[in-house]
């Protein structure tokens, strides 16, 4: 459009110019084809620049992993190639984080798979001795025993397993109030005072007035997951200590036993999912920490594992004040 614009103006141009003057209408002539000329050139580099352009986004598009795109001179289309370039390399980095949680989510499915079947293989077995001819009455109320001893493994984790999702999808409305540290320390051990007594263990709480602002349900899942595995730790005739402090930064909550502690090994790994440490029991299923620790830091909180100095295992819980 505009070079045929050009050409109309041009000789009509060097037509008035050689009515006035021979030499100015000459230098009209060739200062016009001058300039098609470089109008033609501009056009067809610029042209050019298109078709790279183009060319670069179809191997993209067709999942070439070269993202790079050749710089081009100033202008409109410097702009497109630029912004062109910042939405591959996102689109890039979106594809690989999708292929990350791909991976996480078939690991996850897999370790799901394993945790449910051995219940699942454990009640199988159970059902076909049940099965069983002149099997006595003793035996009989074991055997169920077993049977719903499994179940609960099983309706245990797929409730875990809920939460954790719910956490991760951050569709939890936590009921956050003002909480007695102490009060929550009593809720959290109360499910496990019976077990503790049978196995003579000792549990000292050391907590006075300290508050903390949560939600109590989940604050005690948490806490709860981590005093049981203290219990199951610690052996018997073993200590469990709970204690709390406050400050003007945080409400600090440690929890300690006199068990063998950690292996140096795990204490990476504790709070992954499905994680099953050195000392591990048998019927553990890696998930209480991995629970403790989503529902803890939902909580503007951290919590941190290691061995304490006098021997045993020592968690470090820090729920941080919020400062309007």
């Amino acid at each position: 459009m505009q070079l045929g614009i050009y050409i109309i103006f041009i000789p009509v141009f060097a037509g008035i110019s050689f009515y006035l003057n021979y030499y100015a209408g000459l230098l009209s002539v060739f200062a016009g084809l001058f300039f098609i000329s470089s109008f033609i050139l501009f056009e067809k580099k610029k042209y050019k620049e298109v078709m790279e352009l183009t060319f670069t986004l179809d191997k993209i598009l067709h999942g070439d992993e070269i993202l790079e795109i050749k710089d081009c001179n100033e202008g409109d289309l410097a702009i497109l190639k630029s912004e062109i370039q910042k939405m591959t390399i996102q689109l890039r980095e979106q594809s690989l984080s999708l292929k990350d949680d791909k991976i996480q989510m078939s690991e996850a499915i897999a370790d799901i798979s394993h945790q449910l079947r051995t219940p699942l293989t454990s009640m199988s077995v159970t059902v076909d001795l049940l099965s069983k001819e002149n099997i006595s009455k003793e035996e009989n109320i074991r055997l169920l025993r077993d049977i719903k001893s499994s179940l609960k493994r099983i309706d245990w984790l797929i409730e875990a397993l809920l939460k954790m999702s719910k956490l991760d999808a951050g569709t939890v409305k936590f009921n956050m109030t003002d909480l007695s540290v102490r009060e929550l320390i009593n809720q959290s051990c109360q499910a496990f005072l019976v077990v503790m007594d049978l196995k003579n263990q000792n549990l000292i709480i050391d907590a006075l007035d300290e508050r903390l602002l949560g939600d109590m349900l989940w604050l005690r899942e948490a806490l709860g997951n981590i005093i049981k595995n203290c219990m199951e730790h610690c052996g018997e005739g073993g200590t469990i200590s709970v204690s709390a402090k406050e400050n003007a930064i945080y409400t600090q909550i440690l929890v300690t036993d006199n068990g063998k502690g950690f292996d140096k090994d795990d204490l990476p790994n504790l709070f992954e999912r499905f994680y099953r440490g050195k000392n591990a029991s048998k019927d553990s299923v890696g998930i209480g920490l991995a629970l403790a620790r989503s529902i803890i830091m939902a909580h503007n909180g951290t919590i941190t594992a290691k061995n304490s100095k006098d021997g045993g295992a020592e968690f470090d819980i820090k729920i941080y004040k919020v400062i309007c």
